[in-house]
C-alpha cells in the first residue's frame, strides 16, 4: 500500500482545519499533529486520518464560548425593546449601523438576542428586509424544503441586504414543492443533481449544465448545500463512510465552478470527515483550486442558541478572504436554551384536525410506554417495558423510548420525531410525541415558514428532521458579512 495516500500538503490541511499554514506548522512543532516529508520533493504531507483526529476528537468541537477570538470590530451586536417591537442593531465594518425589527410582546427588563430570536421564532409573517438595498442571489442545491436557507435571509436581512432566492435543487418532489411555496421568487427544480452535471470539475459545460444556467439565470452571490448526509450519519451501520450518494458532496465544487458565487456554504453531519473517499478533502482542494479560501469547522449547535444537541460539519469557501468561524460563532454564543424556550407558546395549540399541530398516532403498546414514562415520573423507559430485542441483550439505545426534558435542550431532532421508538421524542409534558410545530421550534424553524397542502406527515417529518437548523447559516453568513468576506 502507498505510504503517501491519504495525505494532503500543508494549505489543504490548513483549509480543512480552518486554520493559517503558519498555525499548523505550529501545531506540528509541538506534537499537536504529525507530518511527513515527501520522499522526493520534501514537501510537508498530513494523513487526512490525523485532521479527522483533530476535527472531531476531544475538544476539537468548536464551543464559541471557550473561543479566545474577538469580532474584529468589538461590540456589534446590541437589543432593545420598545412599543411592541424588539429591534436588533448591528455594526459594520465601516461603522455603519443596521437596525432590523420583529413584532414582540416581551417585558423582559433586559432584551437580549434570545428574546430576539424567540419573537423572530414566533413570528407568523416573514419580517421584511430593507427595500432599495443591495440584492444577493441566493443558490441553493440538496434544498430540502429551504429550512436551512431561513438562516441566510435572516444574516443578510440584519446586514441591510435584500435576499433573492435564484433557485432550489431537490430529488424530493414534497421537499421542492416546499420550497418553492416559501420562496415564491425561485426556480423550484424537481431533479437529482447528478442530471444537472457529472460533478467533474474543469470539464465543458455539458447540455445539461447549460440548460440549468439559462433556467437558473446564470450566477449567483451565495451557493448554500446540504448533500445527503445518510451515507456520514452515525444512525447508518449499513453503508457508512462507504456511501455512493457521500460523492454527491464533491458535486458542490462544480456548481461553484459553474455558478461563479463569491461564498459557499456546505454543512453536513460530523462524520462525512471520515468518508472513504476523501470527500471533504477533494472538495476543499478543488474550491481552493477555483480561488476560494476555505475554512471549516464542526459545530455544536446549543453553543449558538439552537435548542438542540445537535452537531453539524461546515465547509466555507469565500472569494474575499478567509472567514474566522470561531469569531462566527463567538459574536453569536450563548447558554444552551432548554426546550421550553422554544415551545413553551404552543402548549394549548394542540389540533387533532391539522398534521402541523398533531402528533403522529401510537400503537397500543407504544402508547402504554408512554404512560408508563409518566405513571413512573420517568424519562428513560426500563429495560423491562422495552420490545424484546432490547430487553433480552445489552443495548446502547438508552433514549429511545425515552422523554424529553421540559428544562434541557432537546435530543437530535430527526425525521422519526414521530415515532417513541426512533428515539426520545416524548414530549416533556404530554403524553404523546412531538408535534410538526413543536419540531420546527426546536430546529430553529420560524412560524412563517409553512408548508403546502397535500404535503403528509411523513413527507413534514422528513422535511423538518433532514433539515439543518438555519440557526447555523445565519451565524456563518452574518460573521462572514461583519468580517468583510462575504461578497
Amino acid at each position: 500500500m502507498d505510504p503517501l495516500s491519504g495525505t494532503v500538503r500543508i494549505k489543504t490541511a490548513a483549509s480543512m482545519l480552518g486554520v493559517t499554514a503558519q498555525t499548523v506548522r505550529n501545531w506540528v512543532a509541538s506534537g499537536q499533529i504529525p507530518s511527513v516529508r515527501h520522499p522526493l520533493n520534501g514537501y510537508r504531507l498530513f494523513r487526512v486520518k490525523d485532521i479527522e483526529q483533530l476535527l472531531v476528537g476531544s475538544g476539537s468541537v468548536a464551543n464559541p464560548r471557550d473561543s479566545g477570538t474577538l469580532s474584529p470590530v468589538g461590540p456589534v451586536l446590541a437589543y432593545s425593546q420598545a412599543e411592541g417591537r424588539g429591534y436588533r442593531a448591528v455594526t459594520l465594518r465601516d461603522g455603519q449601523t443596521v437596525t432590523t425589527e420583529v413584532p414582540s410582546n416581551r417585558t423582559a427588563i433586559e432584551y437580549q438576542e434570545r428574546d430576539f430570536e424567540r419573537d423572530w421564532l414566533r413570528s407568523p409573517i416573514r419580517p421584511a428586509s430593507a427595500s432599495g438595498r443591495t440584492r444577493v442571489r441566493i443558490g441553493d442545491i440538496f434544498s430540502g424544503g429551504g429550512i436551512f436557507s431561513l438562516g441566510v435571509d435572516e444574516a443578510l436581512r440584519a446586514v441591510g441586504l435584500q435576499p433573492e432566492h435564484a433557485f432550489g435543487i431537490d430529488f424530493d418532489r414534497d421537499a421542492i414543492e416546499t420550497f418553492g411555496w416559501n420562496f415564491a421568487e425561485s426556480v423550484a427544480l424537481h431533479s437529482d443533481i447528478t442530471s444537472i452535471t457529472s460533478g467533474a470539475v474543469g470539464a465543458h459545460r455539458s447540455l445539461s449544465e447549460r440548460d440549468f444556467l439559462r433556467s437558473a439565470g446564470e450566477g449567483v452571490d451565495i451557493l448554500v448545500a446540504g448533500p445527503p448526509c445518510q451515507g456520514h450519519s452515525d444512525l447508518n451501520n449499513h453503508t457508512r463512510r462507504d456511501d455512493p450518494k457521500n460523492s454527491l458532496y464533491f458535486s458542490v465544487a462544480r456548481m461553484a465552478e459553474l455558478l461563479q458565487p463569491s461564498f459557499v456554504l456546505i454543512e453536513n453531519v460530523p462524520g462525512v470527515v471520515h468518508d472513504r473517499s476523501f470527500v471533504v478533502q477533494r472538495t476543499a482542494e478543488a474550491l481552493d483550486n477555483l480561488g476560494y479560501h476555505i475554512s471549516s469547522k464542526l459545530v455544536d449547535m446549543t453553543c449558538i442558541g439552537v435548542p438542540q444537541t445537535r452537531r453539524r460539519f461546515v465547509l466555507v469557501a469565500s472569494r474575499k478572504g478567509r472567514v474566522d468561524l470561531d469569531a462566527a460563532l463567538a459574536l453569536q454564543a450563548d447558554d444552551a436554551r432548554p426546550v421550553s424556550w422554544a415551545i413553551d407558546d404552543l402548549t394549548d395549540r394542540y389540533s387533532a384536525d391539522a398534521t402541523y399541530e398533531s402528533s403522529a398516532s401510537h400503537s397500543t403498546e407504544n402508547r402504554r410506554r408512554i404512560d408508563y414514562l409518566f405513571d413512573h415520573e420517568l424519562h428513560e423507559l426500563p429495560n423491562s417495558e422495552r420490545p424484546p430485542c432490547h430487553r433480552d441483550k445489552p443495548h446502547s439505545y438508552v433514549s429511545v423510548y425515552g422523554r424529553m426534558w421540559w428544562d434541557r435542550p432537546a435530543p437530535t431532532i430527526t425525521g422519526g420525531f414521530g415515532s417513541t421508538g426512533q428515539g426520545r421524542f416524548v414530549h416533556p409534558l404530554f403524553r404523546r410525541t412531538l408535534t410538526p410545530h413543536e419540531a420546527c421550534r426546536l430546529q430553529f424553524v420560524p412560524d412563517f415558514f409553512t408548508f403546502p397542502d397535500g404535503v403528509g406527515r411523513r413527507s413534514m417529518q422528513q422535511i423538518i428532521g433532514n433539515a439543518a437548523p438555519p440557526k447555523l447559516s445565519q451565524t456563518v453568513i452574518l460573521g462572514a458579512a461583519i468580517q468583510g468576506v462575504l461578497l
